[in-house]
């Protein structure tokens, strides 16, 4: 059974035509003639590691490496920076087990990874998603949660996919399955449910919002399996405990969960809305959308 599919929800683009060559080549000729400037500290990009942060900006990135003072289960860092609280978990995971067994982030959602997140999912800059794999793959990933059988990406709504044109966990989780070393399954866990984006809502407004939204769409592609589970964005954790609980259900040994980006819960600043709960350009809050903080879809 073929795992990786190149079809489907989240999946690239084929390659473009002789025309979109073209385009292509140009393109990158006047993005050398006039490079953009760094998104972090808007300084020159000259020598950079990638086409939106400059090497003192990337080199800035607030990870959350091995051995941080975190929850041994959620991630969640603890108040006092202590490596000895390592091994053990916080009052939320020691009050109510949850469904997922492990759940790591790159780093705390400040800036610039807030802004390569904000890039990534809202301004079609999928190919910060191979980047942000890299750099999780030199240092941001602990062993454990990497002895998984299958990365899996949580999905979006068919409807929230047309209205993005891509799933910005699909590209995550496919430059990701590579370091893992394990195989790339797109579709097979589906957002069977529409449900409004989770920012602004509470933690208990969150895990309603998207109880029972997801699932497996045939069990034999996780029975018996580790899953890894890919995301951009964890807050409370919600959509995590409930891409987690589906996948359990289909069979799934174990559900560990990695996103780029963790965040608290706090209410987005107020902005005119469309019809699905999301601002007229799909990202949340005001302004260009750097005040705001972004929550799972």
């Amino acid at each position: 059974m073929a795992l990786q599919r190149q079809a489907g929800p989240g999946a690239p683009p084929r390659p473009p035509g002789a025309a979109g060559w073209l385009r292509l080549g140009a393109r990158r000729w006047l993005e050398h003639l006039f490079p953009a400037p760094c998104t972090g500290c808007g300084g020159r990009l000259s020598g950079a590691p990638n086409p939106w942060f400059c090497a003192p900006c990337w080199g800035a990135l607030p990870v959350l490496a091995g051995g941080a003072a975190v929850c041994a289960r959620c991630g969640e860092p603890f108040a006092v920076p202590d490596p000895r609280l390592a091994k053990r978990r916080c009052g939320s995971c020691l009050r109510a087990a949850g469904h997922f067994d492990l759940a790591r982030s790159l780093g705390p959602y400040d800036e610039p990874l807030a802004e390569a997140v904000r890039l990534l999912k809202y301004r079609h800059q999928t190919g910060l998603a191979r980047a942000l794999a890299e750099r999780a793959a030199t240092g941001g990933m602990e062993p454990e949660l990497m002895a998984v059988d299958v990365v899996v990406p949580v999905p979006l709504h068919p409807r929230r996919l047309r209205a993005r044109g891509y799933n910005q966990s699909g590209w995550l989780a496919r430059h990701l399955a590579p370091a893992v070393g394990a195989p790339l399954d797109l579709t097979a866990l589906v957002r069977a449910v529409w449900t409004v984006p989770q920012v602004g809502l509470t933690r208990p407004q969150r895990a309603a919002n998207v109880k029972g939204a997801f699932r497996v769409t045939e069990p034999g592609r996780v029975a018996g399996r580790a899953v890894l589970l890919v995301d951009d964005v964890f807050t409370t954790g919600a959509t995590a405990e409930a891409c987690a609980r589906a996948l359990k259900d289909a069979g799934a040994t174990r559900v560990h969960v990695w996103t780029v980006a963790r965040q608290g819960v706090e209410k987005a600043p107020e902005r005119p809305r469309n019809g699905d709960g999301a601002a007229p350009d799909g990202s949340p809050g005001r302004g260009d959308g750097k005040e705001a903080l972004i929550g799972e879809d």
